[in-house]
């Protein structure tokens, strides 16, 4: 008896124990997005180190993940992501085509964060194309679908900035200021130098299309200060070239020809190949001016060499 109840106990103890000691059911699963997470940082990763073949994998696995899942934030990123990749390699119409699905889906969404980051992209794409109206009514759609709420936000700040860079081109010069004097102020509180700088550098093209000459060279002066500030080689080349050519229209030939010339200098460093030409035009027009035969020489010649070759 004294056994057949040992045995009694010891099958229920083994009993009870297993099921006492089975882990809980939680309560949410994190793995497969924890993973389409890791997906999208390594896909950054190699965006940031110009590897778009492996970026693009990356990006690829994370957005089955995230729309497996139904996740429209992690959709709308990746997608975006997978634009950028095509719009910095020259692919105009496959980055149309992420962009175009971002921000459906963003809009879909009602997502302010989501909302803004896909407008920038689409926007973006459009300024680059020529097709400022499109630019513009998808910024202010953006605007109109809550956006604003962001406040603060550094995709706010760039869709401000853009949106100024919209109207500008559209000649509506007040409300260019409008705007990325508001983006300029989000920047500075933020202490965000770079994007600060381009504000300036923006600030300083809208004055200088309305003639307003000396507010254009206070401006490009800012956005020089701040780009050096931050060590921003290809926007100091910018602001020189802006500089330049604020002097030239002044009749300040010498200064603006120092200005071509530094900004050469630094495009040259740099190997951009299209600031060097776009620099080296300036040069040779103003060394003309100037009467400096030898130099117009020598930058026609550079000039030359650095034409796209016939296939």
């Amino acid at each position: 008896m004294l056994r057949r109840a040992f045995r009694l106990c010891l099958a229920g103890f083994l009993l009870f124990g297993a099921c006492s000691s089975a882990p809980d059911t939680p309560e949410e699963v994190f793995e497969k997005r924890n993973q389409a997470a890791r997906n999208m940082e390594a896909g950054n990763r190699y965006f940031r180190e110009a590897a778009y073949n492996q970026a693009l994998e990356f990006y690829q696995m994370a957005l089955d993940s995230y729309t497996a899942m139904d996740d429209s934030g992690g959709h709308v990123t990746a997608l975006n992501s997978m634009g950028k990749v095509f719009f910095l390699a020259g692919e105009e119409e496959k980055a149309q085509g992420f962009y175009d699905k971002a921000w459906a889906s963003a809009r879909k969404s009602r997502q302010p964060a989501l909302i803004i980051q896909s407008a920038n992209n689409r926007g973006e794409l459009a300024l680059r194309r020529g097709e400022n109206n499109k630019a513009l009514e998808t910024f202010r759609t953006a605007l109109e679908m809550g956006a604003a709420d962001a406040s603060g936000t550094l995709e706010l700040a760039v869709l401000y900035h853009n949106m100024g860079a919209s109207l500008r081109n559209a000649g509506d010069f007040a409300g260019a200021l409008d705007c990325v004097l508001k983006a300029a102020d989000m920047n500075r509180a933020a202490k965000r130098f770079s994007e600060l700088a381009s504000n300036y550098y923006l600030l300083s093209s809208i004055h200088f299309r309305q003639d307003k000459l000396e507010e254009a060279k206070t401006n490009a002066l800012a956005a020089l200060e701040y780009d050096k500030k931050m060590e921003n080689s290809p926007g100091i080349a910018q602001d020189l070239l802006a500089l330049g050519a604020v002097a030239q229209k002044t009749g300040d030939t010498e200064e603006a020809h120092d200005a071509y010339k530094r900004s050469f200098l630094v495009y040259r460093s740099l190997g951009v190949l299209s600031g060097m030409r776009n620099s080296l035009e300036k040069l040779i027009d103003t060394s003309l001016t100037l009467n400096l035969k030898e130099e117009n020489e020598h930058y026609r010649e550079a000039y030359k060499q650095l034409q796209p070759k016939a296939q």
